[in-house]
């Protein structure tokens, strides 16, 4: 695919392994805007639960357990509980409705989406213009249903050495992993525009 044709980058992978990471590293390298695909299931686990912005956006917050109906359950949980109900009856519901927004706000915009899960990935295949990056990290895995995500339609592997002694060091090691793969597919494009 040619680079000046790509315009969304979606983002896949387990939690923590470094999504928010590599999708503000993009936005800054490379000009995508950074758009959070995942706000209205954010939004409405709020409202549904009377939590705040740190619940629903932190791992720390996500990790905060909850009484629902007697049982204890994390917000993560409930958050993928709450997504897989949504997607059941429309498994692109949030991607379409990211793309959506961004189009109407932004006709001629770059984006690149940190929350692809389960199907997503082949939305953004069939949607064209799209790049689909899965973000890895060793120990992390799917803590639902809802962490998973289809791999075919993957087109790079970004793998994230994250090293919590060294959070600044891993940053840079992260960028220099991000560049290695993909200043190739989009520096050339930069440079001659």
């Amino acid at each position: 695919m040619e680079t000046d044709v790509v315009r969304y980058i979606a983002l896949c992978g387990y939690p923590k392994a470094g999504k928010t990471e590599v999708q503000k590293i993009i936005s800054r390298r490379y000009g995508f805007t950074a758009y959070d695909d995942s706000r209205p299931l954010r939004d409405a686990t709020k409202a549904l639960y009377g939590l705040t912005e740190w619940h629903v956006s932190t791992q720390e917050g996500k990790s905060t357990v909850l009484d629902i109906a007697g049982m204890s359950i994390t917000v993560r949980k409930a958050m993928g509980d709450l997504g897989c109900y949504l997607e059941a009856h429309d498994e692109f519901h949030f991607p379409r409705l990211a793309v959506k927004t961004c189009e109407s706000h932004y006709a001629e915009g770059r984006f690149v989406f940190a929350s692809v899960r389960q199907n997503q990935p082949a939305f953004f295949k069939e949607l064209g213009q799209s790049i689909v990056i899965e973000v890895t990290r060793e120990g992390c895995a799917a803590s639902d249903d809802f962490d998973e995500y289809l791999r075919s339609p993957i087109d790079y592997s970004i793998e994230n050495h994250r090293d919590e002694s060294d959070p600044e060091g891993s940053l840079l090691n992260l960028e220099a992993r991000v560049a290695e793969i993909l200043d190739p597919v989009f520096m050339p494009a930069l440079q001659t525009a």
